[in-house]
C-alpha cells in the first residue's frame, strides 16, 4: 500500500499538471482556475493512474519478497501460495472497482464542474488572452477577436477587429475603435456579443460603414456534451431517446427551421399563384395583420422569404379589419423567422416602401410578432418533429418533395444518431473491459515479480506492462471498429473482449509456471 499510494500521488500530480498545460496556453486561465482544473481533472487521471500504480506496487513488492527469499521462508513455514498472493488479488479487485466507479460516475460529475468553471470565467479568459496575446479565438476557430487594448472592468475593447469565418473561408470582418463585450451563460454553452457604434464592415466583395455593429456568436459545450464524459445513466437515456441528446436536438432545431421555411414558402407561393394575395395574421394578443401582393417569391439560404416585383403591402387591424397603412410600392419585402424553432414568429421587413397618398419613401418598415399559418404549427411541434420527421415523411408535405438541403440534413441526423448509438456501446464496453482487465493485469504483475526474482525489478515491471499494452491496443482498436459506420459494433466489441481473454490466458500461464516451480 505504501508503494501504491506514493506512486499514485506522484503520477497523478504529473498527469494533472500535464492536462492543464493546454488550457493554460490556449485559454489563458488564471491561477485560481488552474487549481480548480487540477481538482476537476484528478478523477480523469486516476482512471489511468490507479492500474499503473497498482501494477508497479505489486511487481515491486512481490519481487522484493521473492528476491529476499522471504517467499521461500513463507513456504517452509507452511503458508500456502494462495495466502501469499491474497493481498495482491485484493488490491487488484479494489482498483478494478474504483476504476469502474470513477469512469462511470465520478469522472463525468467532475467534467461537468470543469465545464461550468470554463463557462463562468469565459469573459475573463477572453480579456486575459487579448491582454497577453492581442487576440482571442473561439474553440471551433470560426470566430476571432483582435484588439489593441482590453479593459475588463468596463468590458470594453479598443481597436477591435472581429473576424467570422466558416472553415477556411472568411465570411466577414468588422472594425471598430471601441466595442463592448457581453457574455450570456447558457446551459449548454455561452453566447458572446461584440457591440459598437460607427463600425466598418468588410464583406467578400465590398466594404461599408454601419451605424451599429452587433456581432453575436454562440459557443457550445467543450466537454459536457461529449458521450465520452457522460454518466452511465445519461448514456442509457440517450440510447433510449437519442434526440434528447443536446447536439442532436440542436440539429433537429435547424432541420425544423428549414422544414418550416420550406412549408411557409410553399404556402405563400400557392396563395399568390391562386389568389394573388397572401395574408399573415398576428400572434395572440397582437393587433396588426398583413396582406401582401407580389409577383415573385424566393426562399433564401437562411430560410428568409423575399417577395419582389410589384410588392404591395396592407397593414390592417385584425379586430376590426380596418386598414391601418397601405404601401403601394416596395422594393422588396422579407419575411424572417424569429424565436424558438418549434414555435417561431415572423418579422416582415420592407425596403424602400412608399405609403399610399404619400410622396415620402421609408428606407425600412418592420412588422413583428406575425404568425405562421395555423395549419403549420401542429406540423412543427417539438415531439412531432423529433419523432416523426424523416426523408420519407418529409416528402409527403411538399409537391415536388423536400429540397436537397432538408433531405441532406435529415440524412445527416440519421447518421449522427446511428453514430451516437455505436459510440455509447463502444464507450460502455471499453470502460468495462479496462476496469475488469485491471484484475488480471495486476495479478500478472504479481506473478512476474516473483518469476523475475533474480533480475532487476524494473525489468519485471516493464515485462508486466506488455499485457497491459495488449489490453489497451485491443480496447482502442475495438472501439474504433465498433464506432465505424461501415462495420458492425459486434466485431469491435469482440476485439475488446478478446484483449481481456488474452490477459486471462496469460494469467493462467504465469501462475501455472509458478505452481510448476
Amino acid at each position: 500500500m505504501k508503494i501504491f499510494l506514493l506512486t499514485t500521488f506522484a503520477l497523478s500530480v504529473i498527469l494533472c499538471l500535464g492536462s492543464v498545460l493546454e488550457p493554460i496556453q490556449q485559454y489563458g486561465v488564471g491561477p485560481k482556475q488552474v487549481l480548480n482544473l487540477l481538482l476537476y481533472f484528478l478523477p480523469v487521471t486516476l482512471t489511468f493512474v490507479l492500474p499503473v500504480a497498482a501494477l508497479f506496487a505489486s511487481t515491486l513488492a512481490y519481487g522484493r519478497l521473492a528476491g529476499d527469499n522471504e517467499l521461500d521462508a513463507c513456504k517452509a513455514s507452511g503458508i500456502s501460495p494462495a495466502t501469499i498472493v491474497y493481498p495482491g488479488v485484493v488490491l487488484a479487485i479494489i482498483v478494478a472497482i474504483a476504476n469502474l466507479v470513477l469512469s462511470f460516475h465520478v469522472m463525468p460529475y467532475f467534467v461537468q464542474h470543469a465545464e461550468a468553471s470554463f463557462k463562468a470565467n469565459a469573459k475573463q479568459i477572453l480579456f486575459r488572452n487579448v491582454q497577453r496575446r492581442g487576440f482571442w479565438r473561439s474553440p471551433d476557430g470560426e470566430f476571432a477577436v483582435y484588439a489593441d487594448d482590453a479593459d475588463l472592468e468596463k468590458d470594453t475593447l479598443s481597436g477591435v477587429i472581429v473576424i467570422r469565418s466558416r472553415g477556411a473561408e472568411v465570411d466577414s470582418i468588422y472594425y471598430a475603435e471601441l466595442a463592448k463585450v457581453f457574455f450570456e451563460s447558457e446551459e449548454h454553452g455561452n453566447t458572446m456579443r461584440v457591440a459598437a457604434y460607427n463600425a466598418l464592415e468588410m464583406g467578400k466583395t465590398s466594404s461599408m460603414r454601419i451605424e451599429v455593429m452587433d456581432v453575436e456568436q454562440r459557443f457550445g459545450s467543450l466537454l459536457e456534451d461529449q458521450i465520452e464524459f457522460k454518466r452511465i445513466d445519461d448514456m442509457k437515456h440517450i440510447q433510449a431517446d437519442p434526440l434528447t441528446f443536446y447536439p442532436n436536438e440542436e440539429r433537429v432545431r435547424k432541420i425544423c427551421k428549414v422544414f418550416t421555411g420550406e412549408l411557409l414558402y410553399q404556402a405563400i407561393k400557392t396563395s399568390l399563384d391562386t389568389k394573388g394575395v397572401y395574408e399573415i395574421y398576428p400572434m395572440a394578443n397582437e393587433p396588426n395583420g398583413v396582406s401582401i401582393k407580389a409577383g415573385k417569391v424566393q426562399l433564401g439560404l437562411n430560410q428568409d422569404i423575399t417577395l419582389s416585383e410589384g410588392v404591395e403591402v396592407k397593414v390592417f387591424d385584425v379586430r376590426t379589419s380596418r386598414p391601418l397603412v397601405r404601401f403601394e410600392a416596395c422594393e422588396k419585402a422579407t419575411l424572417m423567422m424569429k424565436g424558438d424553432e418549434f414555435l417561431p414568429s415572423l418579422l416582415l421587413d420592407l425596403s424602400n416602401a412608399r405609403a399610399e397618398n404619400s410622396m415620402t419613401t421609408r428606407t425600412w418598415y418592420v412588422e413583428q410578432n406575425l404568425s405562421l399559418p395555423e395549419e403549420l404549427y401542429p406540423l412543427i411541434q417539438r415531439d412531432r418533429v423529433l419523432k416523426t420527421l424523416s426523408p420519407e415523411t418529409a416528402s409527403s408535405f411538399f409537391f415536388g418533395g423536400p429540397s436537397p438541403t432538408l433531405a441532406g440534413r435529415l440524412e445527416e441526423l440519421k447518421t449522427h444518431i446511428r453514430w451516437n448509438r455505436t459510440k455509447i456501446i463502444g464507450t460502455i464496453h471499453s470502460r468495462l473491459v479496462f476496469g475488469i482487465g485491471c484484475i488480471p493485469m495486476i495479478i500478472i504483475g504479481t506473478g512476474l515479480g516473483i518469476i523475475k526474482r533474480g533480475g532487476h525489478l524494473l525489468t519485471a515491471f516493464g515485462t508486466s506492462c506488455l499485457p497491459a499494452l495488449i489490453l489497451i491496443v485491443c480496447i482502442i482498436s475495438g472501439k474504433h471498429v465498433a464506432e465505424n459506420p461501415q462495420s458492425t459494433p459486434t466485431l469491435g466489441l469482440t476485439i475488446m473482449w478478446a484483449g481481456l481473454g488474452v490477459l486471462s490466458v496469460l494469467t493462467l500461464s504465469v501462475y501455472g509456471r509458478l505452481n510448476r516451480h
